[in-house]
């Protein structure tokens, strides 16, 4: 799975940006890091996570966690779409099969 994340801040992260795939029981499929410092404020910055297995991607849950001096925080998607109340984003499909 390829991930594009944009950043509409005025400066990079501050740490370490974690992104994490859990299924709908809470098992961690996927999970990695983006560079330090990276999404930059300019641009989409890409990453990708990938499981085993024939598991589909509709219905995980995207989570994201900001990792500085060894703390994770956890960081809230901003987007359109509803957010669990765990702030994880639940990912689906946003345009329909023809």
């Amino acid at each position: 799975m390829v991930i594009g994340l944009a950043n509409d801040g005025v400066s990079g992260v501050p740490g370490v940006l974690r992104l994490t795939l859990k299924d709908d029981k809470g098992v961690t499929l996927a999970s990695g890091c983006l560079d330090p410092g990276f999404p930059k404020p300019t641009g989409i910055h890409q990453a990708m996570l990938t499981w085993s297995g024939d598991r589909d991607w509709i219905g995980l849950r995207l989570i994201a966690q900001l990792e500085v001096k060894g703390v994770s925080h956890p960081v809230r998607w901003a987007c359109q779409q509803a957010l669990n109340p765990d702030g994880s984003l639940t990912l689906r499909r946003n345009l329909r099969s023809f």
